[in-house]
């Protein structure tokens, strides 16, 4: 462990080799937090266009918060009348303050947030990894691969729905292992991004209900036919000039926004625009393939639950798949519980190849995922993420330059 700390401290991305090549050693996790941590100190914030500016350039001008305008933007919140309906990024905002007014400090207690819970979540697999004895381990690597790299730690960039994301992950695969006070856990998401009031309700459902497949296969035939009535019933909320939760939604409905997102997604190159539909089908067909071997698979309780909640996820994530933002989060959140499902699945069983022909297609999807992520998220990662240090970061705190200049232009 010495090593690694000495060894991270001296390049962190030495230490996150080492980090991961130990990676089932339980110390191994905590250089992995650290350097999600590193990360977010050291990001790029010039490029206007960005979440992370605007992020930065709005906890500069509210670095003088006071504790008294810090309990009144918590009442509007409380009220729903303020246009802010996530707690998190305003207590976040007051606690950095009261350090530093350098956005790098604000974006280094996100990025250790969303490192806990991000990390924490792939433990509960890699820890559960050590009860099973497994031949070939070849595709249940790829799978745990997959799901680090469908949200990473870059995705620390717009703050708040990637760590409500991993929140919200994180409390679920605890509370479908007979852990009931984490469905708690993936509540707080709403805290993060008012928006993941949905997953949270459904997961609140499928808790009241339990395992209903049948109930919940008939929801999924509903929701191909009630998709279209959902998104014209949120588009009226366009047409609303109110505060509060009622402004939120409209902000995500409204035509010209709608038609600004349709107009951005149109100005990028295919293997972009339609990255999501390739996970998307690729993970449909395993599920399918999953579905027919199902009477032959060694599937335990937890994977049942698993499954179950797939089922009910996969019925509202159709009915608002057209609602920009509100299908985004959830299609990212069923993902996620996909790819864990596929990992865990192959902790259970050894499969033979004609399976693993399946399963290769929503992983070959995520290598052009991966890509896409890499060439997007260099525009605010910096070199010295990889090739700098704390010391470094401590006498040239401005010295920093995007991955994305280096590489790219």
């Amino acid at each position: 462990m010495i090593i690694m700390v000495v060894a991270f401290i001296a390049w962190p991305l030495l230490g996150l080799i080492l980090a991961i090549a130990n990676v089932r050693l339980n110390y191994a996790r905590w250089i992995l937090i650290a350097f999600c941590g590193y990360y977010g100190l050291t990001m790029v914030f010039e490029n206007e266009t960005l979440d992370s500016y605007t992020h930065a350039e709005r906890f500069i001008q509210e670095s003088d918060m006071s504790f008294s305008e810090y309990l009144n933007r918590l009442g509007e919140i409380f009220s729903l009348q303020s246009k802010d309906l996530d707690i998190y990024v305003v207590t976040s905002s007051f606690i950095v303050s009261i350090v530093s007014s350098r956005p790098e400090f604000y974006y280094f207690l996100h990025a250790i947030v969303f490192g806990f819970f991000y990390i924490s979540t792939l433990y509960t697999l890699l820890d559960e990894r050590k009860n099973y004895t497994i031949k070939n381990e070849l595709f249940f690597i790829l799978f745990v691969i997959a799901l680090a790299a469908l949200v990473p730690i870059s995705q620390v960039n717009s703050i708040r729905q990637w760590t409500a994301a991993w929140i919200f992950t994180y409390g679920i695969v605890n509370y479908i292992r007979n852990k009931p006070n984490y469905l708690f856990v993936a509540a707080s998401s709403v805290l993060v991004h008012f928006m993941f009031a949905l997953p949270v309700s459904i997961l609140f459902l499928y808790s009241a209900l339990g395992r209903k497949n049948n109930l919940y296969w008939m929801m999924l035939a509903a929701a191909f036919v009630l998709s279209n009535a959902v998104g014209l019933f949120l588009d009226s909320f366009g047409n609303l000039e109110q505060e509060g939760v009622t402004n939120k939604i409209k902000g995500y409905s409204n035509e010209n926004w709608l038609e600004a997102r349709e107009t951005s997604r149109e100005s990028v190159r295919w293997f972009v625009k339609y990255k999501d539909d390739l996970i998307n089908y690729s993970l449909n067909l395993l599920i399918i393939r999953f579905i027919t071997l199902k009477k032959k698979l060694n599937v335990d309780v937890i994977q049942e639950k698993l499954y179950s909640l797939l089922i009910l996820f996969s019925s509202f994530t159709v009915l608002v798949w057209d609602v920009e933002a509100l299908g985004n989060r959830m299609r990212i959140s069923f993902w996620l519980l996909c790819f864990y499902f596929f990992a865990r699945l192959y902790l259970l069983n050894n499969f033979k190849f004609k399976y693993n022909a399946v399963a290769a297609l929503p992983l070959g999807a995520m290598v052009l995922w991966m890509l896409v992520d890499f060439r997007t998220a260099s525009t605010w990662t910096s070199d010295i993420t990889f090739f700098g240090n704390i010391f470094y970061l401590i006498l040239f705190p401005d010295e920093k330059t995007a991955l994305f200049d280096l590489i790219f232009k």
